[in-house]
């Protein structure tokens, strides 16, 4: 699906709780706590330099210090 979408410069949409999806095919990402966007943004950004624990918790458990 994201060949056919990056052949045509489309753009694919889809919602999923599993961070696993996330990391393995989106660019781009929306996490929303409680019905509140709390991060839009590059998938990479978030997993590598994410602004907030909150933010950070949507693709897992973390070790915040």
């Amino acid at each position: 699906m994201r060949e056919h979408c990056r052949e045509r410069a489309a753009s694919l949409v889809y919602a999923t709780h599993l961070p696993e999806m996330v990391l393995a095919g989106a660019q781009r990402v929306l996490c929303l706590r409680e019905g509140r966007l709390i991060y839009a943004g590059d998938v990479e950004e978030l997993y590598l330099r994410p602004q907030s624990r909150a933010a950070a918790e949507c693709l897992g458990e973390v070790n915040w210090l």
